[in-house]
Parts: structure tokens; sequence; C-alpha cells
């Protein structure tokens, strides 16, 4: 299906599903079969890239260090990092037992490790939370020391809400290995 757009049409329909021009042109591309140039910025925030054969997406917020929500993933072929991107921008939270889980904002956590971590996950007070965090940062601080985004990954954990307990929470470390439930 082939539809003809004039600029100012095209631009009134991105702002109006609040999207950036960028995106949707990204969007355009794949609808036609032809990825954008290499280093392409998608959206606003996240870019992406060819290394060693294979397609790399990544998000930055652009402070220096990885925030809670920057990523980088490898994808072997380019459908694979397209879905990723469309996910990312227009997908909706996973329901995990019980717990909702950002999976289209973290495409490097897998479903199946998190949904492993959360059934394993030990239930902790905050203070011990508090604890267990600083020693988990630690020791990625030590492991990868050279490594911003190594440490993000082993050291940083992702804040999970449950569907029902909003006092609750469960906190994943951002590799999706480890989880525990933090109760007040």
């Amino acid at each position: 299906m082939y539809f003809h757009w004039n600029r100012i049409t095209f631009v009134q329909l991105c702002e109006s599903l609040g999207i950036t021009l960028r995106l949707a042109l990204f969007v355009t591309s794949i609808l036609r079969g032809r990825p954008p140039a290499a280093g392409e910025e998608i959206g606003l925030d996240v870019l992406w890239s060819i290394q060693d054969s294979s397609w790399v997406l990544k998000m930055t917020s652009g402070h220096g260090r990885p925030s809670q929500n920057d990523f980088v993933r490898l994808y072997q072929d380019f459908d694979m990092l397209s879905s990723a991107v469309i996910d990312y921008y227009f997908g909706s939270e996973a329901t995990i037992e019980s717990w909702l889980v950002p999976l289209h904002k973290h495409p490097e956590l897998s479903k199946d490790d998190v949904q492993l971590a959360i059934l394993n996950a030990r239930k902790v007070s905050r203070a011990e939370f508090g604890i267990i965090e600083s020693g988990i940062l630690a020791e990625a601080r030590r492991n990868f020391s050279d490594s911003e985004w190594e440490i993000a990954l082993s050291g940083a954990f992702l804040e999970l809400k449950h569907i029902n307990d909003r006092k609750q929470t469960c906190m994943v470390l951002r590799n999706g290995t480890i989880a525990f439930i933090v109760c007040d």
C-alpha cells in the first residue's frame, strides 16, 4: 500500500501522534525496505549504527554516563532492529508475575531472564536493599572499571511497580539476572 503525502500533511500527522519527524522517516524507510544511513538518529534519543556486521541500537541521555533508561543492544538483522525501535516508541509495559516491566524501553532485557529473577526474588526491607545495592554496585565497579556501560548493566537496578500493591517495589538488576522485592 502506498500513500502520497505532502510534507506539511506528513509533519502534522507526526506532531498529532507525538512522534518526531526523524522517527516517522525511519518507519517509512522500513516500510519501503530501505534502512536509513548508519549513525542516523532515529528519534530524539535513540541512535543506531553498524558494528562488526551487527546492528547496534543505543539510547543515551547525553549526560556522559549511562542512566537508568539508557541501553545498548546488538541485533543480527535489520528486521529485528526495526521491531525493537517500533516497540520502543509504540509498545507498552509487559506484565510479568504481576509486575509492570518496561521491556519495550529496555530491549537489553530478556523477558525469560526477568521472569526467572522475579520468581526467585528475595523479600527485603528498604534498608537491607540499600546495603545490597551498594555491594553489587561496588563489585560491578571493581569488575568493570573501564566500562561505564558494564557498570550500569551489572550494578544498577530498574524499579518495577506491582499491578495491585503500589507499596511493593521490585528492583531488578539491569542485566535481568537478580531481583529483590522491597517492602516498607
